[in-house]
């Protein structure tokens, strides 16, 4: 029998930089959008001729969607105005394998700027003398840039040439505007069925034509679509449809703002069940325990694959699911010390060894840094302050000590708190930095201080420091600071990491530096290696240890919220009681394991909403319970509406939600919803039934996420998948090694083996191609690819390809339910 895959599509975009005018200094970074929705953005780059940022980003990609744009925008005096943009259509996202090359900047234009969702009804009817009209019903929109809307309805009449124009009437200021404009066109005997379309006597698509404009002091172009007519709409009723609003697809000008180099790459996994992965598994697991781990097979495959840090981060993330992460780390840790002479050069490189532990510690480590860092990191984003101590970045004769002392009293705040964390570091950290901290000694008998920069390395070097200059990476802040927090933060970061190294350089490299050590490193250096000898001590009781929840999910987010009574049943003396739906004030605590609420801070949690059951997430109608603000987790069984105490903090437990939505409710993902409340009908709809199908689009889309060092929390049959796929272009380019001995050559050829056999079943497993709506093998389907091209592509062109429109079909009908659309930085 045949294997069903599940596919999964990813692109890598790596920002680099942009020509600019090659005259004048700009202030510049980049935002990355899907369909006008945005999915990352860039540091700001300050005064440079080129702006320079070589940020990557690695994201799922939906199953359908128009437009991916990459938008380059200038801060000029203190106002942000998007320079131009560059933009790739959905057919052409597929054929990109290894992109590398400069893209014409477009100029902004209205008509290619548009997002959204069209809910129509269509319904023919006909008459004993073969007269047809067709009812148009203009429902509503979902998604849409906020505007005052009216849309014009037309009807392709078969020449090219459009039949009678209507025009809506104009909806309120919103991003769901509501119309319920009717309309009726004559359809003459001309028009003849053909299959499932409908097409006219020279077999051109019947079609309905919709544009949506704002009403400004101009009209604004802001969304287009071809509604097919169909067969089906010659029914006994009217046929509800959501259909994805599109731009025109014109050739956009190519401005003077310069180009942008970008690198992009295309790769699609075609998930096979997890028993087909047993093979490559025992591998992992036997490199995990072996006694001499450099000699396997799996260890030197991985050594010699170019991207360790992606490695290093799917091995550790699958061997902490089977519990050999740390048996795995302390052998791989044990055989990079051993293989060091100088003690200078300790896990200094960027080998398996290190990339495994950092990935480790922001694995384990994720709420300890919050814990630790968070609360600083607040007061100094509030206060913003200038801590500038570079005399080449200042004005001529501005003083420096002021700005000197603002550094000083936040790099001590940063300073007490990271000192007086040891009783939160998590015991598996304690664990291995005893681990290192005995072998580096044992090592290195003559020198005393490797003692400390053993740990430092990496407590203060790649875990402190990153995640202070770059807090948004590290989930500790939503969005990339501005360029003076951003200055700030890269002077702690300098000074945290001059304190890791204990301050042994004698001559810095900056020397507008020597005075912030003088302040800090210098008197501090002996309460740091009391700490670091700390925490390198295991517990001598395991019983101050927090519970397993605090110290392996990260709370996301917690406070106060209204709650209705989701009507639950209990058992009370025999009988089945249904609760009261009332409403209570709760405190709501949400974490990567699902969302909990109490009576009270601190006291035992009455419930647990599972990040599986958030169905959707959504706002509700101010009218279904009189109440604003107000917001709903559908479940499988129940709605939990929740009302929060104003907008910004409605907007931003649904952000947060949503972003466990989409990491783990997966296909169950709702389409539609009700945003208003069932009393005996839907009060948003009027339908009869709680079980009526929703009257509204559900937001599917995946803009709605905290940026995460993590990966997208994917199944162990995923990471095993990735782990194949970078095995198999490893040992395909690994040269022959003579020295290779008898044994390891039978390892190798194993493996070999092992990645032979699973591509054998993924050539004839069969997946949904959501193009073709079918169950359909990779190699029968034009749609898809196994894997990526084997060449480079040097046919795509980076703009909006001009092209003739044809119908569009509904939402449903060509299955763009996107899958969650996880973005971390490389």
């Amino acid at each position: 029998s045949l294997s069903m895959a599940d596919c999964h599509r990813f692109l890598e975009a790596q920002l680099v930089e942009w020509s600019g005018d090659g005259a004048s200094s700009h202030t510049a970074f980049c935002i990355l959008k899907m369909d006008g929705e945005e999915v990352c953005r860039t540091q700001t780059v300050q005064d440079q001729v080129k702006p320079y940022w070589n940020e990557s980003f690695w994201f799922s990609l939906p199953e359908a969607f128009n437009t991916l744009s990459c938008y380059v925008v200038e801060n000029i005096k203190g106002k942000e105005a998007c320079v131009g943009k560059v933009s790739f259509a959905f057919d052409t996202i597929a054929q990109i394998y290894n992109m590398d090359q400069w893209c014409p900047l477009q100029e902004i234009n209205a008509e290619t700027e548009v997002m959204g969702q069209l809910s129509l009804s269509m319904w023919v009817v006909g008459n004993h003398a073969n007269k047809y009209q067709i009812f148009v019903t203009l429902l509503e929109g979902a998604n849409m840039m906020p505007a005052e809307t009216y849309a014009t309805v037309t009807i392709e009449d078969g020449t090219g040439t459009a039949a009678q124009i209507y025009k809506s009437k104009l909806s309120a200021m919103t991003s769901e505007p509501q119309w319920r404009d009717e309309f009726v066109f004559p359809l003459p005997t001309l028009l003849e069925a053909r299959g499932a379309e409908c097409v006219w006597q020279n077999s051109r698509p019947a079609c309905l034509r919709i544009e949506l404009w704002s009403n400004e002091s101009a009209p604004v172009f802001r969304g287009h679509l071809l509604a097919a007519i169909r067969a089906e709409h010659v029914a006994t009723e009217p046929l509800i449809e959501w259909y994805m609003m599109g731009p025109r697809f014109e050739e956009a000008s190519v401005a003077a703002q310069g180009s942008l180099r970008l690198k992009l790459r295309y790769t699609q996994d075609n998930v096979l069940p997890l028993p087909s992965y047993a093979p490559l598994a025992d591998a992992l697991r036997a490199c995990a325990a072996a006694a001499a781990l450099d000699t396997t097979a799996v260890y030197q495959v991985c050594t010699a694959t170019k991207d360790k840090e992606l490695i290093a981060r799917l091995l550790v993330r699958y061997l902490n699911t089977v519990d050999l992460s740390m048996p795995f780390l302390t052998a791989a840790l044990s055989h990079e010390i051993r293989a060091t002479t100088d003690p200078h050069t300790l896990f200094r490189g960027n080998t398996l060894a290190t990339k495994s532990m950092d990935a480790f510690m922001k694995l384990v480590g994720k709420q300890y840094l919050r814990d630790t860092l968070m609360p600083v990191l607040e007061e100094l984003t509030a206060a913003n302050p200038t801590c500038e101590i570079d005399p080449t970045r200042l004005p001529l004769g501005a003083p420096i000590e002021a700005n000197l002392d603002q550094l000083h009293y936040f790099v001590n705040k940063f300073l007490i708190n990271i000192l007086t964390s040891g009783d939160m570091i998590p015991d598996e950290l304690r664990v291995l930095f005893e681990h290192i901290q005995r072998t580096a000694c044992d090592h290195f008998k003559d020198n005393d201080i490797v003692r400390f920069t053993s740990v430092s390395g990496f407590l203060f070097l790649r875990f402190f420091g990153p995640a202070v200059m770059t807090p948004h990476v590290f989930n500790l802040a939503h969005m990339p600071a501005g360029p003076t927090l951003h200055r700030t933060l890269t002077l702690i970061s300098k000074t945290i990491q001059n304190l890791g190294n204990l301050g042994r350089e004698r001559v810095l490299k900056e020397e507008f530096m020597g005075a912030i050590n003088e302040l800090v490193v210098q008197k501090n250096k002996t309460s740091v290696m009391q700490f670091l000898d700390a925490i390198s001590m295991p517990r001598a009781s395991r019983a101050s240890l927090r519970p397993l929840e605090s110290r392996y999910t990260l709370m996301l987010k917690e406070g106060y919220l209204v709650k209705r009574g989701q009507g639950r049943t209990f058992s009370l003396g025999g009988l089945s009681i249904r609760g009261l739906k009332n409403f209570k004030k709760r405190f709501f605590v949400l974490r990567e394991d699902g969302l909990r609420y109490f009576r009270d801070r601190g006291d035992d949690a009455l419930y647990r909403v599972p990040p599986a059951h958030f169905l959707a997430v959504e706002l509700v109608d101010q009218e279904a319970f009189g109440m604003p603000f107000m917001f709903q987790i559908v479940q499988p069984e129940n709605i939990l509406y929740l009302c929060a105490a104003n907008v910004s903090e409605a907007n931003d437990w649904i952000r947060a939600l949503r972003y466990l939505r989409n990491r783990f409710a997966g296909a169950n993902l709702l389409r539609t919803y009700h945003s208003g409340c069932f009393a005996g009908t839907w009060t948003c709809c009027r339908a009869s039934g709680e079980d009526a199908r929703g009257c509204k689009p559900a937001n599917l889309d995946c803009s709605e996420r905290f940026p995460t060092i993590s990966d997208d929390l994917v199944s162990p049959a995923q990471m095993l998948q990735r782990i194949h796929t970078i095995f198999s272009s490893t040992l395909g380019a690994l040269p022959e090694d003579p020295a290779r001995t008898p044994a390891a050559a039978l390892a190798f050829e194993e493996i070999s083996l092992v990645c032979a056999a699973i591509d054998a079943e993924q050539r004839h497993a069969q997946f949904v191609c959501y193009a073709c709506q079918s169950m359909k093998a990779p190699t029968s389907c034009a749609h898809t690819q196994m894997y990526p091209h084997p060449q480079t592509c040097t046919h795509i062109h980076a703009h909006i390809p001009t092209r003739t429109h044809s119908p569009s079909r509904p939402i449903e009908r060509q299955g763009t339910k996107r899958r969650p659309l996880a973005s971390f930085r490389r």
